[in-house]
């Protein structure tokens, strides 16, 4: 029977253990297993940074007790200090269980497999009430002054910022264990439709998007839509820029098989609709985003910039899921990933951007231009690929 190479690529997550209680079990182990990742690297850099930059120290506890001053515990409200300990509560209990569930699979015991999934389920949705409820109430001071830390930290010193970037493929370990251990296939199956993981694909499709980025940059500078001026600091860069070019491939990967890959198979399982799946998970990916500087410092100047700003997390999600539709695989959607990062962290950057990192330009952000600029380069990157680069879109078994 015919079949798109989008439904090709679903079927590679059928084979093992496939049923929805083991997807929604798996994913919340991923979660975890980011989140801890995330301790892990934030412990180390805290201990680090009292070496590589001890003025930075102060002015992270200074920063720190600022962001509790205008949105920490002192100025929330009972019900919400009861919502920040249920959100706590619920994710040690679900850790607990994705403990006991780890153990369950192990043992190849399919009852207490589905019923800690049921449960982890049922916490998963609690959590999220809970947690949305707390962070609604936080003061936006809170999470500005926060990036604002963070920017501190990434900029004193390439270690620091090399440790940041390295705690997304450790979360990687995460989907590994689940999908080796839990689903029982191999780890190919979440990249890739074919025999072997296309690399040369992968390339491809970087070079591709750093070619097309640069010329629309350029038209952007001398058109005077988007100028761009220089900060070349040699003392500076070349650390910063070998850290991006060793590093960025893993995190941008690792955001691909975690979202468009073991998530967009999942969904695309029980959802029958490929666009209604292309939704959820761009979705999702823009909400991991919203805590970003750019999507916080753009709700100062109003909500319709707010939502320009933020949309482009959802259409870039959106049209790299149009890709994995006619290609089957993630090969290049995680090239453009990358080279977007390495782009902006190498060549041109943002003001007040997630990376300050001392790139050789800088940008004013603009988001109203900024957005249909984006929109169109990425549109360009997508019609060339699929029409200079063509992946047979009907196979037959």
């Amino acid at each position: 029977m015919p079949q798109t190479l989008w439904d090709k690529f679903v079927d590679t997550g059928r084979p093992g253990y496939s049923n929805w209680y083991h997807w929604m079990g798996g994913f919340w182990f991923i979660i975890i297993a980011v989140l801890a990742a995330n301790v892990l690297a934030s412990i180390i850099l805290f201990a680090i940074v009292q070496y590589t930059a001890p003025e930075l120290d102060l002015m992270v506890e200074m920063g720190t007790e600022a962001a509790s001053n205008m949105g920490g515990a002192d100025a929330l409200d009972p019900e919400t200090i009861t919502a920040m300990r249920n959100t706590l509560l619920s994710g040690v209990g679900l850790l607990l269980i994705t403990i006991l569930w780890f153990i369950s699979r192990i043992a190849s015991n399919p009852t207490v497999v589905k019923i800690s999934a049921v449960i982890a389920l049922i916490g998963t949705l609690i959590t999220a009430v809970f947690g949305y409820i707390a962070l609604s109430n936080i003061d936006p001071a809170a999470a500005k002054m926060g990036n604002y830390v963070n920017g501190l930290i990434i900029s004193s010193h390439p270690i620091n910022y090399a440790l940041i970037l390295l705690s997304f493929p450790l979360g990687l370990y995460g989907a590994l264990l689940v999908v080796k251990f839990w689903h029982r296939r191999p780890m190919k199956s979440i990249t890739t439709s074919f025999e072997r993981i296309n690399w040369k694909r992968m390339f491809e499709a970087g070079f591709i998007f750093l070619g097309v980025v640069a010329i629309i940059t350029l038209i952007g500078h001398f058109s005077g839509l988007s100028p761009i001026e220089s900060q070349f600091d040699p003392k500076r860069f070349f650390a910063y820029a070998l850290v991006s070019l060793l590093i960025i491939p893993f995190q941008a990967a690792t955001e691909e098989i975690l979202i468009r890959g073991y998530m967009n198979q999942g969904l695309g399982k029980f959802i029958k609709n490929p666009w209604i799946v292309f939704t959820i998970t761009s979705l999702f990916f823009m909400a991991l985003h919203l805590g970003n500087p750019e999507a916080t410092n753009s709700a100062d100047k109003g909500q319709l910039l707010h939502l320009v700003t933020i949309s482009s997390y959802f259409l870039f999600g959106f049209l790299l899921c149009i890709l994995i539709y006619y290609e089957g695989g993630l090969e290049s959607v995680i090239g453009i990933h990358a080279a977007n990062n390495i782009f902006a962290a190498i060549f041109v950057n943002y003001e007040g951007s997630v990376l300050p990192v001392p790139s050789l330009f800088i940008a004013e952000q603009k988001p109203m231009v900024d957005l249909p600029i984006f929109v169109t380069m990425l549109a360009v990157v997508v019609f060339i690929l699929l029409k200079y680069r063509p992946v047979k879109r009907v196979i037959t078994d």
